[in-house]
């Protein structure tokens, strides 16, 4: 058969000579050069002593590596096997151009060459430009190289790329420079060569995604989709093992996932850096009874529950502030634990709620120490209304805590008569002005006539503590009307840069007049109007009034035994 360049080492016919012993029947290994081997018995012919024997009677070929007779040879015979095999591409040199004008194939589909489309099949009629087909192996192609570091170089009219393996790593090199290694242990480094060490630390377990950049990272979805990340850990069920979290909208969404399909939303960061868990409202409000948290970006918080409590804050050990309240940066109060009493105020000024007893009890919330005697309840520009208790109020009256005890002199005595003589029904000017008619009738004096009383008497009526004069300044602000606004999300680029900023929702409000009151004109703004206002502690008068009628009876029951007993003697004579 014909061979192309030079003699191949390994040719397309092989001629194997054995030289017999007596009664041989199986001719097999090697002869004096070599090993006995064919593929097809139809393709070889069978000398025996120069004769062309039979192979359907005169021996049989089967196994591939030997010949065996059907009658046993002569010691001396010469046996000549000579075996044609099919073509194939051997292990040299072809001198000159080796060009084939057509399609190209080997054993079917072991080479494939597709010249019409340009295209080269292994182990397959290709489909694309290089088609490997492995078949039932799992190791499609291989690139080996004897250097620790293997690539396969691709190139493109842009640039090229390497890919391939540095040791047990596989690398990936876009325009000459690293930028993704998968180590052996399974951990993905994106923009570092070291995926197990992060910030100067090496860990030693764990599998880590590592992403290095002066940027950023991103997970884009396709075709308007939400892109997600997905958290799984081992288990059957997706209901219980997978979270996932979602960009959508322009909104970031965590939740998990469910074996029937679909997500389940917990918790949103939406576009505008509002967090809302439990609801998608961010607008929350006063008339907004939807279960669920809102904390907006711009301080607005709402906690919305049915059937039981909002929000619970709680310390762990000590005692100390639990909730704290500031403006500007500075603390304007704040929520204590206090021996397992709740303590709520700022400074020098609090209130103790005390369970067991149950008190309320006044308390500076600095040393949290109980405020004997050092705290009002309002002020005369900002009274209460109504006090209502089961009993009257406790004043302290113990001797002990009190000096210049004296009977009320005869000056005090006839400002009391006066005052006594002074009360008079009246109606409140705002009670009439908000109920007309209805408004209800009251029974007491007028300050001003009590402290003419006092004067006429020759007293001073601010040195006595039923008499109270208070004096604020005031000063009106205008407060322009608010037209409505409707919410509006930011508006962001597709590289996620707010291109306008979110805008939120406003109520409409009508215009109005607000009256600030000042302590002091020094605090006062310039116009400020300044008030006074007069006040009676009807417990101190009354006991004023007492003092000076019990003082008189007893005046007139002196007199009176004094009449009588002058009556009696004028009657014995």
């Amino acid at each position: 058969m014909a061979y192309i360049g030079k003699q191949p080492g390994t040719g397309v016919r092989n001629r194997f000579l054995y030289t017999a012993t007596a009664g041989q029947t199986t001719f097999t290994t090697s002869d004096s050069n070599l090993a006995l081997s064919y593929s097809d018995a139809l393709y070889m012919d069978v000398y025996l002593n120069g004769v062309l024997l039979d192979p359907a009677n005169d021996y049989t070929a089967t196994s591939g590596t030997s010949i065996v007779l059907g009658s046993g040879a002569s010691a001396g015979d010469i046996l000549e096997v000579i075996v044609y095999d099919v073509f194939s591409v051997f292990n040299n040199t072809i001198d000159g151009n080796f060009t084939v004008g057509g399609d190209l194939t080997v054993d079917t589909n072991t080479l494939v060459v597709d010249s019409t489309n340009n295209r080269v099949g292994i182990g397959t009629t290709p489909s694309r430009h290089l088609h490997v087909n492995s078949g039932t192996g799992d190791v499609v192609a291989r690139f080996e190289s004897t250097d620790a570091d293997a690539y396969v170089n691709f190139v493109s009219s842009d640039g090229e790329a390497l890919v391939g393996s540095s040791g047990n790593d596989i690398v990936i090199f876009p325009a000459g420079t690293e930028r993704m290694r998968i180590d052996s242990s399974g951990n993905v480094g994106i923009g570092t060569s070291s995926p197990m060490v992060i910030n100067g630390t090496t860990f030693s377990s764990g599998n880590h995604l590592h992403h290095t950049s002066s940027t950023h990272a991103r997970f884009v979805a396709s075709g308007g989709s939400s892109g997600q990340i997905i958290l799984n850990d081992t288990g059957a069920s997706t209901d219980q093992k997978a979270k996932y979290i979602m960009s959508d909208g322009g909104s970031l969404q965590f939740g998990k996932t469910s074996d029937a399909g679909g997500n389940t939303e917990h918790m949103r960061l939406d576009s505008s850096g509002n967090v809302l868990v439990g609801t998608t409202d961010s607008l929350p409000s006063t008339n907004n009874d939807a279960s669920g948290i809102a904390l907006r970006a711009d301080g607005n918080a709402q906690f919305s529950r049915s059937g039981a409590a909002t929000a619970r804050f709680n310390r762990g050990t000590s005692d100390g502030e639990i909730v704290s309240f500031g403006k500007d940066g500075t603390q304007v109060g704040a929520i204590h634990a206090r021996a397992g009493d709740m303590m709520i105020g700022t400074g020098d000024c609090g209130l103790i709620f005390n369970d067991g007893t149950p008190i309320i009890i006044p308390a500076n919330t600095t040393t949290s120490a109980v405020a004997d005697d050092s705290i009002d309840l309002g002020y005369s520009a900002g009274r209460f209304d109504d006090i209502f208790a089961t009993n009257g109020t406790i004043q302290t009256s113990d001797q002990n805590e009190k000096q210049g005890i004296a009977s009320l002199t005869s000056a005090e005595i006839t400002a009391a008569k006066a005052i006594s003589k002074l009360f008079k029904t009246f109606k409140w000017n705002d009670k009439v002005e908000a109920k007309g008619d209805a408004a209800r009738t009251h029974t007491g004096v007028i300050a001003q006539e009590v402290q003419q009383a006092m004067t006429d008497a020759g007293l001073d009526a601010t040195k006595y503590a039923f008499w109270c004069s208070d004096t604020w300044w005031e000063h009106d602000v205008e407060v322009p009307a608010v037209e409505a606004v409707e919410a509006q999300d930011a508006v962001l680029d597709d590289d996620g840069n707010i291109v306008t900023e979110a805008v939120e929702a406003v109520e409409a409000r009508d215009a109005y007049t607000r009256t600030d009151t000042y302590d002091t004109a020094d605090e006062a703004p310039e116009g400020a109007t300044e008030r006074t206002r007069l006040g009676i502690r009807y417990p101190e008068l009354l006991s004023f009034i007492g003092a000076a009628t019990e003082q008189r009876l007893t005046d007139l029951e002196t007199q009176n035994a004094d009449f009588e007993t002058r009556l009696t003697a004028l009657e014995a004579e």
